[in-house]
């Protein structure tokens, strides 16, 4: 597939029409932020698409040039990779001349001495772009990375990936793991005879292994709390050994969690996976703590969907300046396909193909127009899978060259490098068990009620924000050339109160529920309009004869002559009339095959809905005709034809 880093974008001129010259355009008035002054989390909220980062980042520099401020951290999601606003953030400061340096982790660096200069501040005014793993580093209560301290602290998103420690620590060896205190010989005994689970789940759709989980109160009260201060050593330094990442905080939550199993606490437990042949795989101990900040400078952070309420529970002990109300923006458009649903089981039923290929011929229908942007989980981004495989195909028999444009669930945020495409998001974005699981737990551990609730709350945020990265809101919506959001699923109610009108999607191809024959219809209809144009009229001997209805006579023999003398009728009569280079009918001719349908399975003539689909693309209800050929032997066929045209002269034409 064509990278998003080289794939070119159809048709720019499309915001050059009158009514797209309506568009929203933040550039416009590019009223800059105000950087603050006061200590505090401070929240700037606008619809996605209006530039906060940009205009935010203009303001930076604006106060580094005249000197007002001297060192800033720019804190976003990730620093590597093709969809990181790394990129942008850097190219952006540095293109103003202003000195930026972006912060790599320790594995992406060429050793310590590289990864300890780029904590240096300059003499000069510096902006550093980091992580937000970075920021429970420069901001704990130890200080490990002192150095970084800044005077301006902007945060491009919501941070609570980088402020949660989720440790899933392995426990290959029950038995020597259980010997080296006694702590972790209490965990060993309750893994080894595994106890009720708390929660369960499927590991993959495939089911072939369940995950359990065992934590809450139940958990606590098996590890017990009658543990003294040397048994607490022991256990911290031999997880340490196993994890040596684990901070105080992390072991500070678990042996106040232990002290009150009454309350709880879902932040630790036990997880294994249950083989379905059996037996137990994969244990782990494991722990989701929030690390508190400390000593943060006056922080703004970039939110299109701020609450008030959340960031209070995510900045514990800091004052959360009130959230100025923003206008939503316009509502999203969005169109519901549910036919076009493409669920991680496709990928690994080999019977699903089909359908695979269905849905991106369909999708491709759109790439002639404008260029597309398709999001979906990484599993159906694999490149040997069934779903790439399908596209590659569906593109080469539409002669697409120019491919879609990829993106995999929560990627790209606040990026516009998609704008004015038209989106497609086949399959419906969850976050993970282990997010509501553990992310959750540590925000609200003995909450269960606010768990869900945040939990669904980000998960709408998530969505709206993959929604909008073709920015469809900043266009009219009157405008033809507003981009298009298609959607494989029904959105659940509370997505659609947060701002979206929907309605029903209607596909350029035929697609019928839970079909065994995803693609027939459509290769019946593409025939019929090409034995229409060619023979005058439509023959069920023809489907027979490519394969698309099974040819029954009570004699085998007698059947396989039949089917004989009519494919040996029908390459005599397109020899007389030579069909459209490139058609099927065409490829039929060359190779014996045809070439987009040529995996489509026949319909048996008794189910055949083919009468009903002839008739609903304005041919009659057909005729059957019959020519004797040879003694003992005659060929006869249904017939189709347009009103006015002669059925039988049209059979004489091919079976002369």
């Amino acid at each position: 597939m064509t990278s998003i880093s080289d794939a070119p974008v159809l048709y720019p001129g499309n915001r050059n029409c009158p009514l797209a010259q309506g568009r929203v355009n933040p550039d416009a008035a590019a009223i800059l932020p105000v950087l603050p002054i006061k200590p505090g989390i401070h929240i700037l909220r606008r619809p996605p698409g209006h530039k906060k980062s940009v205009h935010t980042r203009q303001a930076v520099i604006k106060e580094l040039k005249s000197g007002r401020r001297k060192r800033v951290l720019w804190a976003v999601h990730s620093t590597i990779g093709e969809h990181a606003l790394a990129r942008e953030a850097v190219e952006q400061f540095e293109q103003a001349g202003v000195a930026c340096t972006l912060v790599k982790g320790k594995k992406h660096t060429l050793g310590m001495p590289e990864y300890v200069r780029q904590l240096e501040w300059s003499d000069k005014p510096e902006v550093k772009v980091i992580s937000f793993a970075h920021l429970a580093h420069i901001y704990d209560r130890h200080g490990l990375l002192r150095a970084l301290k800044a005077d301006l602290l902007v945060i491009d998103e919501f941070p609570l990936s980088g402020l949660v420690q989720d440790q899933q620590i392995r426990l290959p060896n029950l038995e020597t793991f259980g010997r080296h205190s006694a702590i972790c010989a209490r965990l060993a005994q309750v893994l080894g005879t595994p106890p009720p689970a708390t929660v369960q789940a499927p590991t993959d759709v495939r089911r072939l292994a369940e995950q359990h989980y065992f934590t809450g109160s139940a958990f606590l009260q098996a590890i017990g709390s009658h543990w003294r201060d040397s048994d607490w050593a022991a256990f911290e330094e031999q997880l340490r050994t196993l994890s040596p990442y684990l901070t105080d905080d992390w072991f500070g939550a678990f042996r106040n969690d232990v002290a009150h199993p009454e309350r709880n606490h879902y932040r630790f437990g036990l997880s294994w996976n249950i083989l379905r042949s059996g037996g137990i795989q994969a244990p782990r101990f494991y722990g989701h703590v929030l690390l508190p900040l400390h000593g943060l400078p006056p922080t703004l952070i970039l939110d299109a969907y701020a609450d008030e309420t959340l960031y209070g529970a995510v900045f514990p002990g800091h004052l959360i300046h009130p959230i100025e109300p923003s206008e939503d923006g316009r509502p999203l458009e969005v169109q519901v396909a549910p036919e076009l649903h493409l669920d991680d089981l496709n990928m690994v039923k080999p019977t699903q193909f089909a359908k695979c290929l269905h849905i991106a011929e369909e999708v491709l229908q759109h790439q002639r127009d404008r260029q597309i942007t398709i999001i979906t989980s990484k599993a159906q981004r694999d490149p040997e899978g069934p779903w790439m495989r399908a596209l590659s195909e569906a593109a080469v028999y539409h002669g697409i060259t120019t491919m879609p444009l990829y993106l995999h669930h929560y990627a790209g945020r606040g990026l516009n490098t998609f704008e004015g495409t038209t989106l497609f998001m086949l399959k419906q974005p969850r976050l993970p068990l282990r997010h509501s699981l553990g992310t959750m737990a540590a925000l609200y551990p003995d909450d269960a009620e606010a768990r869900q609730r945040t939990q669904d709350w980000l998960e709408d945020s998530e969505h709206l924000q993959l929604m909008h990265r073709s920015r469809q809101a900043i266009y009219p919506e009157q405008c033809e050339c507003r981009p298009r959001i298609i959607l494989g699923y029904w959105p659940r109610p509370s997505l659609i109160e947060r701002g979206c009108k929907v309605t029903p999607y209607v596909p350029k191809l035929s697609f019928t529920w839970r079909s065994r024959h995803p693609r027939w219809r459509d290769a019946v209809l593409c025939l019929a309009e090409e034995m229409e144009s060619t023979l005058g009229g439509v023959f069920s001997s023809v489907y027979a004869v490519l394969g698309l209805l099974k040819h029954r006579r009570g004699d085998p023999d007698k059947a396989e002559e039949s089917l004989r003398r009519h494919r040996a009728a029908l390459a005599e009569a397109l020899h007389r009339t030579p069909p459209p280079l490139g058609s099927e009918l065409d490829h039929w001719l060359r190779h014996g095959t045809l070439r987009r349908f040529r995996d489509v399975q026949a319909f048996a003539k008794p189910a055949s809905p083919l009468d009903d689909l002839l008739r609903a693309a304005g041919f009659g209800t057909g005729s059957v005709e019959r020519r004797k050929v040879a003694a003992g032997h005659s060929l006869s066929t249904k017939v189709w034809i347009r009103p006015g045209v002669d059925a039988r002269a049209m059979f004489e034409q091919v079976y002369r």
